[in-house]
């Protein structure tokens, strides 16, 4: 542009003024054409930001409010009951008359096809929905009567995909405690089975992981969220298809590492596969809103009825 500017000054087609000015308003131009892209860049971060202020405002409200009537002194041994459990989405039924009794210390394998209520449970159980019928019972007390605040406390809910923060490693397993030895944060790592890998890393346990741990492989935060739990010490632990992305070596490990959760502690475990409810106490098969069969691995896999086999051939 500027070449074919000068060359017209040179035929007598422009005067040098001329040039000068075209060359400030091309200047103003491209800024302007800047300020436009940028702009168009800003208001999808906008549209971005808005979209999750709105789903925040869409969230209802935890149907069980804390106040100064909760029980806040009972210190949680573990034992769950649902009671006669009904529960629905938008009219339509998912639970119905559900109940289940879950010892202290106990491990239950949660199973059933897609949509059976499976993850319901365990939104209920940890309060973020309330049954429309029926009660839930934690060590024979009603969980509406319950310090909702202090019973998380002695909970852990994994889910498939664990969140991650965007900090060093360190900081990703001490999440919401304070004051950890240093000595339990290396405990936790090798029981994990991530010793080896985190050691080998310049900055070890000061190593950052990227925004939602991209820096580690799906087994390798599975494994992160799990080392929470032996800093944690909960009393009920909730897994939700926890291993349900993972390729088969990285779900070995992790389930070995549950085995060494499990003891002691009351485990709910929702899987995908039988496989990996191998060792728990009871399974539970989930159907039509209710059980419609329990046992144990063995004992199940016994089972001729039609209905039975049919689910553990949609889940195997």
């Amino acid at each position: 542009m500027y070449g074919y500017l000068g060359y017209k000054v040179l035929l007598g087609h422009s005067s040098i003024g001329s040039v000068i000015m075209m060359v400030g308003l091309l200047s103003q131009v491209r800024n302007f054409i800047w300020q436009v892209s940028r702009f168009s860049i800003m208001m999808h971060e906008y549209k971005t930001h808005l979209k999750r202020v709105y789903e925040l405002e869409e969230l209802q409200d935890e149907p069980y409010i804390n106040n100064e009537d909760k029980i806040n002194d009972h210190s949680i041994s573990g034992e769950v009951d649902f009671e006669n459990i009904s529960f629905g989405y938008n009219g339509i039924p998912v639970l119905k008359d559900f109940t289940l009794k879950i010892k202290k210390g106990q491990s239950v394998g949660i199973v059933g096809l897609s949509g059976v209520g499976k993850t319901t449970l365990a939104n209920l159980l940890m309060g973020i929905i309330a049954p429309m019928e029926g009660e839930i019972r934690i060590d024979n007390i009603p969980l509406s009567q319950i310090n909702l605040e202090k019973f998380r406390q002695s909970v852990f809910y994994i889910t498939q995909q664990p969140y991650m923060l965007n900090d060093t490693i360190r900081a990703n397993i001490c999440y919401g405690l304070d004051d950890v030895d240093e000595k339990e944060v290396w405990k936790a790592v090798e029981n994990v089975d991530m010793l080896e890998f985190v050691k080998g890393l310049k900055e070890q346990l000061d190593t950052v992981i990227g925004e939602r741990g991209i820096q580690l492989s799906g087994g390798q935060k599975q494994r992160m969220s799990i080392a929470r739990i032996f800093l944690r010490k909960p009393k009920i632990l909730i897994l939700d298809e926890a291993t349900a992305s993972l390729d088969l070596e990285s779900e070995y490990k992790v389930q070995k590492t549950f085995e060494k959760l499990q003891k002691g502690v009351t485990s709910i475990i929702i899987a995908h596969r039988l496989a990996t409810l191998t060792k728990v106490d009871n399974i539970v098969v989930i159907k039509d809103g209710g059980i419609i069969e329990q046992g144990s691995h063995m004992e199940l896999l016994q089972k001729k009825d039609i209905i039975i086999n049919f689910i553990w051939s949609s889940i195997i």
